[in-house]
């Protein structure tokens, strides 16, 4: 991966206040088997990039990954989370049998695996519709619900600072 991010750096990321700056479609659009969206943020502050992707199998609405991805200036871009419902797996990944989320995590960085390798299990969702809410809340996602109407709930507090903007 070549660059070396802490854990403190990489929550930071994902925590920061982020505006849409290049917008999502109005509607997901299939390719091959599955339904796609993306689109990017920046920080509040201008100084980091991201990309949110929003994937649904056609065929298996429980099958869906929404995830956030930082665009540093320089270097591979990083996937810092995915919430994911649950799409089969192997026995040594029981996790992948129900709604669960990845986070980049410094070590796996450092050991050259992919960011977000491993997961932990949730119970904040059960379908696209909870998680994406659950994730905009999480991401702190400034004007989320002007471009995602029908999804306009109140999300469950992960951590006391519900920020739903």
């Amino acid at each position: 991966m070549g660059e070396t991010y802490s854990q403190a750096f990489l929550d930071n990321l994902i925590k920061t206040p982020k505006k849409i700056i290049d917008p999502p479609t109005k509607a997901m659009k299939l390719e091959g088997k599955h339904y796609r969206n993306d689109f990017k943020v920046e920080s509040r502050d201008g100084k980091f990039q991201f990309k949110v992707f929003l994937r649904q199998n056609a065929d298996f609405a429980e099958n869906f990954s929404i995830g956030l991805m930082y665009l540093p200036v320089k270097g591979e871009s990083i996937t810092l989370c995915r919430f994911n419902g649950p799409h089969g797996g192997w026995e040594n990944s029981p996790f992948h049998w129900v709604p669960h989320i990845h986070f980049a995590r410094q070590e796996n960085i450092e050991k050259g695996w992919s960011p977000e390798n491993g997961a932990e299990e949730t119970t904040l969702y059960s379908t696209f519709e909870d998680a994406l809410v659950q994730f905009m809340s999480y991401c702190n996602i400034i004007g989320w619900k002007e471009y995602f109407p029908k999804y306009n709930q109140i999300p469950m507090d992960f951590d006391g600072d519900n920020n739903d903007k």
